[in-house]
């Protein structure tokens, strides 16, 4: 006879199976629901009967809540983690058996806690969700188990030439050793071991005045009020950690970088500058000139380094940690065989010193438009993943529907405009190179 959690585990397989096929064609941002609870919590609601399946995902705001210290982000991350677990592993037991899934996670802007389910085991969700938040009873053995985890996942990209370049970029670009954008490749750090520590910063995390809850699915909107009226602690405008000063950023000039590897083949190099902020006026021109750069198989990374010469195989452009409130890093990346780099490290400067003299042509802008406004529809894919992103935004101090703005803006921008931001940002002095190369013998 087959157990009765067998069965739920098996049906939670299949509802995360079932998700992954929906495609969500009739629904659309516009048809969110929002209201605000009396603790001030706002609420945002997308109704979907056509599977019966409910997802929900609570967004705090932490970038001005937890002080930009490697360190405290280390506790906070570990707090959020610890709350799935007690001591007697009562709570994942009921978890586990119930045919739910819950997820937790914490990061440089916002944390999360969320699951789906079966609409009729939504009720269970919450009340499950509202027995992790309430968990006071952490437990380090669990903790130490993920650390763990965390820490042999690092170990194995120890010796990764890209993850050593990404590591160098951002070392060169944000020195300050407490900053946590300069850790990002490095070993996991430590947490406090006091579970009354953990647990406070984790409460202060419930209690942040910037939240959410997210919801979609089959269920309609009284039945959902109900059930979430009373999941969060009370909003306490006073409960904040003192925020710890901004590292400045780093003034990066011809600043190159070179980093010895043993056992490698080829030679992996980018180029690398400070990212712009979501707030910049520039943001819209940078999303297209970005992309007209290195956002397809035929952008002008590609096209010069691959398809002209066949340098390499891979020629990218990434942003990476672009915030609401401290910037990242635009990276420019490529590798090549050894006897090929100084040629390709060449080709490589040019297309980026061509976009400074030259700019981009209008052919090139209303391509990129259209590619980033088509590419808008796997991002509305399925109910969650529509209010999910307007929640994220919003929960940012965004508007709901950020990325359409911005392409509305792009678009109304003329193409001087666009190539007086591109001789302004993309000047390749302002760049810095930075190469991982085999060991010299």
């Amino acid at each position: 006879m087959i157990s009765k959690p067998y069965v739920k585990k098996k049906r939670a397989t299949l509802t995360a199976f079932v998700v992954g096929l929906i495609t969500c064609t009739v629904c659309s941002a516009n048809e969110i629901q929002t209201w605000v609870l009396e603790d001030g919590t706002e609420v945002l609601f997308l109704e979907d009967h056509r599977a019966p399946l409910v997802s929900i995902e609570i967004n705090f705001n932490v970038s001005q809540l937890i002080p930009w210290r490697v360190k405290e982000i280390a506790n906070a991350q570990a707090a959020f983690r610890g709350q799935l677990f007690d001591k007697n592993r009562q709570i994942r037991r009921e978890i586990e058996s119930s045919g739910v899934s819950i997820s937790t996670s914490l990061g440089w802007e916002r944390a999360r806690i969320g699951g789906s389910s079966l609409a009729v085991d939504f009720p269970m969700l919450v009340t499950l969700i509202g027995k992790v938040l309430e968990n006071r009873d952490y437990t380090r053995t669990e903790l130490q188990k993920w650390y763990r985890d965390r820490v042999i996942n690092w170990r194995s990209t120890t010796t990764n030439p890209r993850t050593i370049l990404g590591q160098a970029a951002y070392k060169l670009l944000y020195p300050n050793e407490n900053d946590p954008r300069n850790a990002v490749y490095d070993r996991p750090q430590s947490f406090s071991r006091s579970a009354v520590k953990l647990a406070a910063i984790r409460d202060m995390v419930l209690s942040t005045p910037t939240r959410n809850i997210a919801v979609s699915g089959s269920i309609n909107k009284e039945e959902l009020h109900q059930l979430i009226e009373k999941l969060l602690p009370a909003i306490n405008e006073s409960s904040r950690l003192r925020e710890s000063p901004k590292p400045p950023d780093s003034k990066v000039g011809n600043e190159d970088t070179t980093i010895e590897l043993k056992n490698l083949t080829q030679v992996y190099m980018a180029l690398v500058r400070h990212s712009l902020l979501f707030s910049h006026d520039d943001y819209p021109a940078y999303l297209v000139v970005n992309q007209i750069l290195g956002g397809t198989f035929n952008s002008r990374l590609y096209e010069k380094l691959r398809h002209e010469t066949g340098d390499t195989y891979s020629a990218t452009l990434s942003s990476v940690g672009t915030t609401t409130e401290r910037r990242g890093m635009l990276r420019l990346q490529t590798y090549t065989r050894v006897d090929n780099a100084v040629y390709t490290e060449r080709r490589l400067r040019s297309v980026l010193a061509e976009l400074h003299a030259n700019g981009v042509t209008e052919d090139e802008v209303q391509s990129a438009l259209a590619y980033l406004r088509g590419s808008l529809v796997f991002a509305k894919e399925t109910p969650i993943q529509i209010v999910n992103r307007a929640a994220l935004n919003k929960v940012a101090g965004r508007d709901s529907n950020f990325r359409e703005l911005m392409l509305e803006r792009a678009s109304q921008l003329t193409l001087d405009e666009i190539n007086s931001f591109a001789r302004r940002y993309y000047d390749p002095t302002k760049f810095a190179l930075v190469k991982v190369v085999p060991e010299s013998s």
